[in-house]
């Protein structure tokens, strides 16, 4: 995957995961060519809480900044699940590592949202002034025919 600066496409995934609600029975959303604003978060008891410090089952913390549905125009709905990363972009071997250390755990959410495709979008700390950027990488994990997931992105 190439490496990008994600500002607006951040911008209209945090829109989404607040303007988010319950997921309850709401229909799956329209697949279009970017996040849109009808996230459906995996429901939590302490509601959507994001950015938030997250344990992994191997005891490292993450900051999870968001986590929802995600559509796109030519394929079916996926969760993502978008975190900030002490490690550099650049360093894509040890990024690697850990987002597959996060999947061991997000995989569970996936299964339970019911998703064909799990998106893990690393993001280094934001920075600038007034006007802010950063960089992101993501990695996609895609079921199986026979229902399983890979240990390890595409």
């Amino acid at each position: 995957m190439k490496k990008t600066t994600l500002v607006l496409a951040q911008a209209l995934f945090a829109i989404a995961i607040a303007s988010a609600q319950e997921v309850g029975d709401n229909p799956r959303p329209t697949p279009t060519a970017e996040p849109t604003t009808e996230a459906r978060p995996t429901p939590s008891p302490r509601g959507l809480g994001f950015p938030r410090m997250a344990k992994l089952s191997s005891g490292k913390e993450v900051e999870v900044l968001g986590m929802g549905m995600i559509a796109f125009r030519q394929a079916p709905p996926g969760l993502a699940l978008s975190y900030r990363t002490k490690v550099s972009i650049d360093d894509i071997d040890t990024l690697r590592a850990e987002a597959e250390e996060i999947w061991r755990d997000f995989r569970h959410d996936a299964d339970k949202a019911k998703v064909t495709s799990a998106i893990i979008m690393a993001n280094e700390p934001t920075s600038g002034g007034l006007l802010t950027t950063n960089r992101s990488y993501n990695f996609v994990f895609e079921r199986r025919d026979d229902g399983s997931w890979p240990d390890k992105p595409k």
